[in-house]
């Protein structure tokens, strides 16, 4: 079996993370984690354990100006140095993200990967472009404009795929609200020369008088019939309290919804997650296949996470 510990040990009234133990399978990894005054976080070291003892394996550095991060460098460990590895250069207007470079720094020399560039109507998302570095040139190879309601929620998004500098493909997402400005639908189009063809269907559901989601059914375009066919059911069922017990998801099976998993979750009297527990159909029946356990609670947060095998009905750490 895997056995997964995560370990959060937090210095006096400071809630922020400090080190994380990570054991999976026959390896374990440490990470050590440090801020600025603002509670920023500054760096963090990956090691793994080697005979009893610490290995450094990466190093990434986050660095600020006023307020803002600007730098995010990775270094790895090799011949007994941290070696730069990769750079994401962030710029802004004020606090609001312009742009987002992603360059590789192997053996101190620095390439352009790829680019991220954002712009705004007012204070709300209009576009994304990302570019990839070819012949010395950066060149579109996606593209997002988003639009928007009256009541500034999503309406529509308009994708763009590229190639050579030239739209090879296009597709809208488009959302649909209830009276009270829930999602109601989201429906995706393709577009093939000069028409808009059906490609995806999510459907949402929900308590009566309640923002609670119960259920989702996703369908498919059935483009030689012209409709809507099942794919995909995923029912949500919740405690006295309003928080969510289990999920059931389902692939539709032709005639009927054919099992395929559960996620049941527990909680403690104080309402933290204590464990999440995952199903899978054996025999026409869910039986438990494995958990994940969270423990030792402090500030709100598990201290102690551990992922462990059910082995249908039994249990072994």
């Amino acid at each position: 079996s895997t056995v997964s510990v995560l370990l959060f040990p937090l210095k006096g009234d400071n809630p922020l993370i400090t080190e994380i133990e990570l054991t999976k399978g026959e390896s374990t990894y440490r990470y050590l984690y440090y801020y600025n005054e603002n509670g920023d976080k500054t760096l963090e070291t990956k090691w793994i354990s080697v005979n009893g003892g610490w290995q450094k394996k990466e190093l990434t550095e986050w660095i600020y100006t006023k307020g803002v991060c600007t730098e995010q460098h990775l270094r790895i460990w090799k011949d007994n140095d941290w070696q730069p590895e990769h750079l994401i250069l962030f710029e802004y207007q004020d606090t609001i993200l312009k742009s987002e470079t992603h360059v590789a720094t192997q053996s101190g020399a620095s390439e352009n990967i790829r680019k991220t560039v954002l712009s705004y109507s007012g204070e709300r998302l209009a576009d994304k472009i990302e570019y990839s570095w070819k012949n010395n040139n950066w060149q579109p190879y996606s593209e997002i404009r988003y639009l928007y309601n009256e009541g500034n929620l999503p309406d529509t998004l308009h994708l763009r795929n590229f190639g050579d500098n030239i739209p090879v493909s296009e597709s809208k997402i488009i959302f649909y609200y209830n009276e009270l400005n829930l999602l109601k639908s989201i429906r995706v189009t393709e577009k093939e020369k000069d028409d808009w063809i059906n490609s995806s269907l999510v459907n949402y559901y929900y308590i009566p008088d309640s923002s609670l989601k119960s259920s989702e059914i996703r369908k498919i375009w059935d483009r030689k019939y012209s409709v809507w066919k099942n794919s995909q059911h995923i029912e949500y069922r919740y405690d006295a309290s309003g928080r969510l017990s289990d999920e059931v998801y389902q692939h539709w099976g032709g005639t009927f919804w054919v099992n395929d998993l559960q996620y049941v979750f527990q909680y403690n009297e104080d309402g933290f997650l204590t464990k999440k527990t995952t199903f899978l159909p054996i025999y026409n029946d869910f039986r438990p296949a494995w958990s994940v356990l969270y423990s030792d609670f402090r500030y709100a947060k598990a201290n102690l996470i551990k992922a462990k095998n059910e082995f249908w009905g039994g249990e072994k750490g």
